[in-house]
């Protein structure tokens, strides 16, 4: 059993650090519904998963919260949350499944209910996908055009200082008497002004993109992996929909890099 209130605190935590689009997590639109559902369920004051099970079982629960908990349970290997969470999510199917000997998902006695909610829960499911893959396009993209373009600018301003232009820039911008009083500035000026106008809009360049760049580094190499775990469990849960005769888009599969 555990406490309705404590579930919904850990999710409200987790929803609140989700806000930043920088801090995208995996499959997190399963996580969204789970946070969906305890926030309802706190709304509505249920104090215990087994007061939940109870309202399933007497068919109590709105079909949109019923959406909302079998999203977050089909998805559950897929996203990051506390433990108690997930633990929270199964405890219910579990303690449903002992009382009606079926899972949640396949005790929908309204069928017309039940192809709703497996369509929706699939395209739930087929949307993190898209999107992963999106992202994962999206972070390469953005990483090679940020290095491309710091290159490209490198290159310039390499050829820029080797033509002796800043020099003559300089030259021309400061008299001849201070140019002449202060040496450094004649034989290193032009090298001094390249490096700034390199530093400078690399630096805007880099921090504009800082979180994309470090999110390409730390998990662009396993968003492949992530795609490919949950299409495999994507296919498997669309033989659930083939069995009932119920169409859905097919997914295209991804090649792993």
């Amino acid at each position: 059993m555990h406490k309705i209130s404590d579930l919904h605190k850990l999710l409200s935590k987790e929803n609140k650090d989700l806000k930043p689009d920088h801090k995208y997590k995996t499959a997190e639109e399963g996580l969204l519904r789970a946070y969906y559902f305890f926030r309802w369920l706190d709304k509505k004051e249920y104090e215990t998963t087994d007061s939940v099970v109870e309202a399933i079982v007497k068919n109590k629960l709105p079909e949109q919260q019923l959406e909302h908990y079998c999203s977050a349970l089909v998805m559950i290997d897929c996203y990051e949350t506390d433990d108690q969470v997930k633990k929270a999510l199964i405890y219910i199917n579990d303690e449903f499944k002992k009382q009606q000997g079926a899972d949640v998902l396949d005790a929908i006695k309204d069928a017309r209910i039940e192809r709703r909610l497996l369509k929706n829960i699939y395209g739930i499911y087929k949307d993190s996908v898209d999107r992963l893959k999106n992202r994962t396009v999206e972070l390469k993209s953005t990483a090679s055009s940020v290095w491309k373009t710091v290159a490209a600018i490198l290159v310039i301003d390499l050829v820029l200082i080797f033509a002796n232009v800043y020099t003559n820039i300089l030259k021309a911008a400061i008299p001849a008497s201070v140019m002449s009083a202060n040496p450094f500035i004649g034989a290193y000026g032009g090298m001094i002004l390249g490096a700034l106008l390199f530093i400078i809009p690399c630096v805007f360049i880099l921090s504009s993109s800082k979180h994309k760049l470090s999110e390409h580094s730390s998990k662009g190499s396993s968003y492949p992996e992530e795609i490919l775990k949950m299409e495999q469990k994507l296919i498997e849960f669309k033989k659930k929909l083939d069995d009932k005769k119920i169409k859905v888009d097919d997914i295209q599969p991804s090649q792993q890099q």
